[in-house]
This record gives structure tokens, sequence and C-alpha cells, in this order.
């Protein structure tokens, strides 16, 4: 998706069409200050899923946490690793 970038001043002076414009067309704003990106508007929706894929990524970043941990232990046995392994695939496709 192709986002639109504005200077803070346009949005202190039109903050209810660029809102509209982010809301009505899903589009994203960059919002700059000094020609510098400072922070970003995005639909309810897109911040939502934004979110998800956040949490998604934690819960599989300690599902191989806890496989290295096992495995450093060495308690893993073999079959336990592909189990762990099965498992944090399937919830990276999610």
């Amino acid at each position: 998706m192709k986002e639109q970038t504005i200077n803070i001043s346009r949005l202190r002076t039109q903050p209810r069409q660029v809102l509209t414009r982010v809301q009505s067309r899903g589009k994203s704003v960059i919002v700059q200050v000094l020609g510098q990106p400072i922070a970003a508007i995005l639909g309810v929706a897109e911040y939502r899923e934004l979110l998800e894929l956040k949490r998604a990524r934690a819960a599989r970043q300690r599902r191989f946490a806890s496989i290295r941990q096992a495995a450093r232990r060495n308690t893993l046995t073999e079959s336990d690793a592909l189990s762990l392994a099965l498992e944090a695939q399937r919830a990276s496709v999610r």
C-alpha cells in the first residue's frame, strides 16, 4: 500500500481531511517534521492487523526459545523437538 507523506503543519491545519483520507481510502499517512518521518497514521483495521502479527511473532519467539533451552539442557528428544517445531510452524501460518 502506498502511503502519503505530509508535513506536521498540514496535519495541524487540516486534521479532519487527513483523518478522512485514512479512514475512507485506507491510505496510511507518514507525518514529517523538518523532513524527518516521526509518526504514521493508519486505519484501525490495519493497526489491529499489525498488533495481531506482533502477538503471533512474540508467540513464535517464545516457542523457539523453549526449544533452544531444552536443547541446551539436553532434555529434548528428537521426537519432542520435531513436535515443537511443527507446533511453531503451524502457529506461524495463522
